[in-house]
């Protein structure tokens, strides 16, 4: 009776802090990526387009994207946002070609989405990326040392 009871106060706990995640500021803004395609280009003329969709009953965000150099896809891109219940904060788990896996949580901070990450095979190494609406259909992201790219959202041409 004793574990059944602390299985169930267990589950409501869980429950609930997801229940705050859902509705919580980050996973908020985050939620306005979905839908359309995305597309911007970087300083150095590649492009960047991305996708985003519900995943697991709407309780993660995934995302496929490209970096494109002259029409030809360079990086793949498969960033996930959803709720870490052991840090109780919003992760973000991205493969890039299928042999990069960056690891880390997503934060606001001032109107940025700031994400904090790791390369899981090199986790010493530390990135910081930063994302930013600036209207309902357009957002600015900052990589590292790159300059701020701003994303525009197109009609929905993913299937």
């Amino acid at each position: 009776m004793v574990l059944l009871t602390a299985a169930i106060l267990s589950a409501t706990i869980l429950k609930g802090s997801e229940d705050a995640y859902l509705n919580g500021p980050v996973f908020t803004e985050l939620k306005r990526f979905v839908g359309g395609t995305w597309k911007g280009t970087f300083p150095n003329g590649l492009e960047i387009t991305h996708h985003f969709v519900f995943a697991a009953g709407g309780t993660v965000i995934r995302g496929e994207g490209t970096v494109t150099k002259d029409g030809k896809p360079v990086l793949y891109m498969h960033p996930n946002m959803g709720w870490d219940p052991v840090k109780k904060a919003v992760s973000y788990l991205d493969m890039h070609n299928g042999d990069t896996i960056y690891l880390g949580t997503v934060k606001l901070d001032n109107g940025w989405m700031t994400y904090n990450f790791v390369d899981a095979l090199k986790p010493k190494t530390q990135y910081k990326a930063r994302q930013r609406f600036t209207g309902p259909d357009t957002y600015e992201m900052e990589l590292g040392a790159a300059s701020i790219v701003t994303m525009k959202r197109t009609p929905d041409s993913h299937t």
